[in-house]
């Protein structure tokens, strides 16, 4: 797409998975992409992996839960291609667990994993993305539309970057730069996604899912393309956000009677 020819794009955790898939659509659609991850062997496997499709990716490892990392991030990023476009939130990860058997410190890590990250990196980047008029996305899920039994520190982090849009959208209304938020479904994961358990252990994810991660990336290339503001992906999405708006006690009364809810993410 000529629309991506030459942006410059920021994808926090794309070392692998959603992040990983988005960044490859976007090397194929001729822009300049920017890879982070904490993990320096899974970030190197994926920069690897790229160049010897003929591609050559900027790779920065690191944890965006630190502000002067993100800093840093985007300084290196302007340094090494000139500018900033895009900046994808993607950064974050699942949660399982109910709130009486999650320790505060759990708690506060998948607050900071999932809502913070995504706070300092686009804190970071708003200064550089302003000049250019670009865009700034974030990767929700469902749990950003409404509570969920078995989810509470990662509802708390997911409707909180609802709440940051919204403020964003409001404060950088004439300025031209383009905020976007998915909410996304079940995903089929890669083999190596662990998520956060109640006692802060990792541990594997086990459910069907809804759409690839290929779909995704596309939907993502296409709301920057389109300047959309909001996307809900698939039917249990569409049908979540109806319920919480028009039946808000019956998709209660159904959440409250199943922790293994179709719509839980």
């Amino acid at each position: 797409m000529k629309y991506f020819s030459g942006k410059v794009v920021l994808i926090t955790g794309s070392s692998r998975g959603i992040g990983k898939v988005t960044a490859l659509r976007f090397l194929k659609s001729g822009a300049k992409v920017v890879l982070n991850g904490r993990s320096f062997e899974s970030l190197n496997e994926t920069q690897m992996e790229f160049r010897q499709l003929g591609f050559d990716p900027l790779a920065s490892v690191g944890d965006v839960n630190d502000p002067e990392f993100c800093n840093t991030l985007i300084q290196r990023t302007v340094s090494h291609f000139g500018r900033l476009d895009i900046l994808i939130n993607n950064a974050g990860g699942g949660f399982r667990g109910r709130v009486d058997e999650t320790s505060p410190q759990v708690f506060q890590e998948v607050v900071n994993a999932n809502l913070m990250s995504a706070v300092y990196c686009t804190h970071a980047a708003l200064p550089e993305i302003k000049k250019t008029k670009g865009s700034i996305v974030f990767i929700s899920s469902l749990a950003g539309i409404r509570g969920l039994p078995n989810n509470g520190p990662y509802c708390v982090a997911k409707m909180g970057l609802t709440a940051f849009v919204e403020t964003l959208r409001l404060e950088l209304y004439n300025t031209g730069v383009h905020i976007g938020i998915l909410y996304v479904g079940f995903t089929n994961y890669d083999g190596k996604k662990r998520i956060t358990n109640a006692d802060g252990t990792l541990v594997p994810i086990s459910r069907r899912s809804h759409h690839t991660r290929e779909q995704v990336a596309e939907i993502i290339l296409h709301t920057i393309r389109k300047r959309k503001r909001i996307v809900y992906l698939t039917l249990p999405g569409k049908l979540l956000v109806f319920l919480n708006r028009f039946f808000p006690g019956p998709l209660e009364w159904i959440l409250v009677r199943s922790t293994k809810s179709k719509f839980m993410k």
